[in-house]
């Protein structure tokens, strides 16, 4: 069976507007998918901006007036101290500027270290985005999600003031955790969830293997005894 020229340029034309179609959708899938990332950075900022503005700044002797989110956002706001506000017997709010990566690990590595974070973090972010496009099931994308939303909110802070901005502060006995923010918990929620998920599917894959082989193994059984 042979084909026109005619014929063969329309069965290109058509797979060419199919894979059009197919990238358009996937880019509309994706657009949906990082408007879920938007927020948590949206979360992140807000909460950084109400911590240092309406928690930390009115309690500072000699501090600046507070200032909205808007101006917060768009102007260089004058950075505090380390400072410290006691909660509870276990939690405090605090002011620290961290210049290492999630928690306060490196964070003595100089101005050429500062960049390499931020180009670091950048490109976890565009790799958890490649994966959030390949992803398979609403547990991976929310997973991605959690963790692109959560590094673009540090990435942020690192470029405007040049560290990133932490104020939980948990505490027992005396001993600290780092201190840390929401996009930190973004991260760190993000990544156990798609550890644990490994681990589920893991479990299930070899459960499912033991059950195949058990199988195999009554079936041989059941056919020796047959002879």
């Amino acid at each position: 069976m042979t084909f026109t020229q005619e014929e063969i340029e329309e069965a290109q034309r058509i797979g060419k507007q199919r894979q059009a179609a197919r990238r358009n959708k996937k880019l509309g899938q994706l657009g949906r998918w990082l408007s879920g990332a938007f927020i948590i950075v949206l979360l992140d900022q807000l909460s950084k901006w109400a911590i240092m503005e309406h928690v930390l700044r009115p309690n500072m002797r000699g501090a600046h007036e507070s200032l909205n989110f808007l101006e917060w956002y768009t102007t260089n706001p004058v950075l505090l101290p380390y400072t410290e506000i006691k909660i509870t017997s276990f939690f405090n709010i605090v002011m620290v500027w961290n210049t290492g990566v999630s928690f306060g690990m490196f964070g003595n590595m100089g101005n050429m270290g500062h960049l390499l974070l931020i180009l670091l973090a950048t490109g976890i972010t565009f790799l958890f985005t490649m994966w959030l496009i390949d992803a398979k099931t609403q547990f991976q994308r929310l997973c991605y999600i959690l963790v692109i939303g959560g590094a673009l909110g540090n990435i942020i802070d690192r470029l405007r003031f040049g560290a990133v901005m932490d104020f939980l502060d948990v505490h027992v006995a005396g001993y600290h955790w780092p201190a840390f923010n929401v996009a930190d918990s973004a991260v760190v929620i993000g990544i156990t969830m798609l550890i644990g998920g490994l681990m589920v599917v893991d479990n299930k894959r070899k459960a499912s293997s033991k059950k195949r082989l058990k199988e195999r193994q009554k079936n041989r059984a059941k056919y020796l005894r047959s002879y």
